[in-house]
């Protein structure tokens, strides 16, 4: 019994070892270059919430529109304050949108909470991003 016992720990060893110098031997680009985001959309007076999570680099997530939102994070170098409400022309209905993005891009920390004046607004500034209309 003390036989198996060794090899058992041999191959869970030799395993271990395989997992590592694989995970090692990936570029440091490729192991960053991946991008994980929760966006939360929060409609005030309707009192909803609708969470989605983006990965991009491969592309993919809950969000309605992964390959989209990760073209224009992409084009804003990742800036999600650039999504920043702004003065857009849209109807003046008053039904604030909240939205929280958090995360990482490309191996750094994201943290952005912005407050449009209504769906019109968070489509105009932060869409394909920020999905209002899902």
């Amino acid at each position: 019994m003390p036989m198996l016992c060794r090899l058992a720990a041999s191959v869970a060893a030799a395993a271990s070892a395989a997992v590592l110098t694989v995970a090692a031997a990936a570029p440091a680009d490729a192991r960053e270059s991946s991008s994980t985001l929760e966006i939360t959309v929060e409609r005030v007076l309707a009192d909803t919430v609708d969470r989605f999570w983006l990965n991009c680099a491969p592309d993919f997530g809950t969000h309605p529109e992964p390959h989209a939102a990760c073209d224009r994070l992409r084009t804003l170098d990742g800036d999600l304050h650039r999504l920043s409400p702004e003065y857009v022309l849209c109807p003046g209905d008053h039904d604030p949108v909240r939205v929280e993005i958090t995360g990482t891009w490309q191996g750094e920390d994201r943290d952005f909470t912005a407050r449009y004046a209504n769906s019109c607004s968070a489509r105009a500034v932060g869409g394909p991003v920020v999905p209002v209309d899902a």
